[in-house]
């Protein structure tokens, strides 16, 4: 393994140089800083993903507050629907129940659309954590309870019954689907 420069990153390609090689750095320093023992790189791994998400959540704050005013609005807007009963097939109606919808949005400050541009600027960002993640060195060359790092925990699951690896696999499996429920 030969380390990569951010140059490097940049010929790979826009998100590779802007978001994957800053978290793979990340993860690098920590990694040093903690030492690369296994609990190094859990260190790493947990507060690389703490920076990201906090990041994400200030860069969302806004469409999330969008949202919860379009929910607060859902009443005035099941009213207009009751209004325009027929919407759905009359074109006239269609047209005003939108024109109608829109001015609401507007005296309220709401932006319907902000969520979709939202999830255009995560999911590169994801994707750039992942990729830098699975990429980095030094998550690859260390294990914690018995579950090397870069190991997929489908595979640890399905073929190392009740190892030390098995039991850190099911556990994190566990974790990550309530943490997913929560």
């Amino acid at each position: 393994v030969e380390e990569k420069t951010w140059g490097y990153a940049w010929e790979q390609g826009l998100i590779e140089g802007l978001l994957v090689y800053p978290v793979a750095w990340m993860i690098e320093e920590f990694t040093t800083l903690f030492g690369a023992n296994g609990y190094g790189q859990l260190l790493a791994i947990l507060i690389v993903t703490i920076l990201v998400r906090g990041l994400m959540i200030a860069a969302t704050f806004r469409s999330t507050m969008s949202q919860q005013k379009m929910q607060a609005l859902q009443p005035e807007i099941q009213k207009l629907q009751q209004k325009y009963p027929n919407s759905n097939t009359n074109q006239y109606e269609k047209q005003q129940l939108s024109q109608e919808q829109m001015a609401l949005y507007k005296k309220h400050g709401v932006k319907p659309l902000s969520q979709i541009l939202i999830m255009f600027i995560q999911f590169p960002i994801f994707i750039a954590v992942w990729g830098a993640m699975t990429g980095s060195a030094s998550l690859a060359s260390d294990a914690i309870w018995g579950l090397n790092l870069n190991a997929s925990l489908g595979t640890e699951i399905l073929s190392n019954f009740f190892s030390a690896s098995w039991w850190t696999a099911v556990v994190l499996f566990i974790l990550m689907g309530a943490s997913q429920f929560v």
